[in-house]
């Protein structure tokens, strides 16, 4: 099946006073139709800036180069990012984290998702409201046609979500990227919308990129996984292959923080130090300050991702 979304040695760095920030290095990606790829990592890693950068949403002083940027055949990056704007919304929507700051709260919820589709289709307005309420019942809002006219703050959490993916449903996408969707809800509600994606990707073909923190949610509802760190992709594969066979320390540092039976620990395991300033990477493997299996050639000399793990111990492991 050819890629939906391809991504090829993507590059973003931010001008600031103090030097240029390489946020995101070299990182290379695929999405098929139907099929949801989870961006895994801490704050700071590059998931969002390089969810941003193919959306075509970074500020001016980013500066975004890669080999290929692709949706479908369509190159992101043509005639100054023009391309990626055209279809932004169409072909390509996006679901941010906090749905209360990403609703106009001066307008229903109503409104707001007709704006989409009167942006997005040629319906005449009578069937454009109508369009609406589809779109509210097909994401589990339920008596879809009264919520259509409450305001932001009347609707839980859970709705606002809801009402913010039906904005991005109005295009008709292709591709569909979420931006820590789950959160801000509770543990039930996020579940309901996990599924609500998978039905998505299933229903409609749509290809899914889920960006987290959270593992646990990696496990729910991905079918291959990429985990970000310092900018890089330092490990990828499928879901039931990365947790089974763990191949770079930091992603085993992240899976052993994820809640469970602690037996006689006190504490949960946690990693070590925080992530580097992006202005100033230490020399050799980014995460050589903080990983305990560091060998001597971690420090001196950079991995790049060569199968399933950018890791000098794993390559001499195995």
């Amino acid at each position: 099946m050819s890629a939906l979304l391809t991504i090829e040695d993507l590059h973003v760095r931010f001008a600031s006073p103090d030097g240029a920030v390489h946020a995101v290095r070299g990182v290379d990606l695929e999405i098929r139709p139907s099929e949801t790829l989870a961006l895994v990592g801490e704050s700071g890693s590059g998931k969002s800036a390089t969810a941003l950068a193919v959306m075509g949403l970074l500020p001016g002083s980013a500066k975004v180069t890669a080999h290929a940027l692709r949706l479908g055949d369509q190159d992101l990056l043509r005639d100054g990012g023009r391309r990626a704007r055209a279809l932004r919304g169409g072909r390509m929507a996006m679901v941010f984290q906090d749905p209360l700051t990403s609703l106009n709260p001066h307008l229903t919820i109503g409104d707001q998702v007709l704006e989409a589709v009167e942006m997005h289709t040629d319906l005449s307005r009578g069937a454009a409201r109508g369009r609406v309420v589809e779109l509210l019942n097909e994401v589990g809002v339920p008596q879809a046609q009264h919520r259509a006219l409450a305001w932001p703050h009347q609707l839980s959490g859970g709705l606002r979500q809801r009402a913010l993916i039906a904005m991005a449903l109005a295009g008709n996408p292709s591709l569909l990227i979420a931006d820590e969707p789950t959160t801000a809800l509770d543990v039930t509600v996020q579940a309901q919308i996990l599924e609500l994606f998978q039905r998505l990707c299933s229903d409609r073909g749509t290809g899914l990129l889920l960006i987290t923190h959270d593992l646990g949610v990696v496990a729910a509802a991905a079918d291959r996984v990429a985990v970000m760190y310092a900018g890089r992709v330092v490990e990828r594969g499928g879901v039931s292959e990365l947790f089974s066979d763990t191949r770079h320390p930091y992603t085993r540092g992240l899976l052993a923080s994820i809640p469970g039976d602690l037996g006689n620990r006190d504490r949960l395991p946690q990693i070590a130090g925080i992530p580097p300033d992006p202005l100033a990477l230490p020399a050799g493997c980014p995460f050589h300050p903080r990983c305990a299996e560091e060998i001597d050639r971690c420090a001196d000399e950079e991995p790049l991702l060569d199968g399933r793990a950018a890791c000098w111990v794993t390559r001499e492991t195995t």
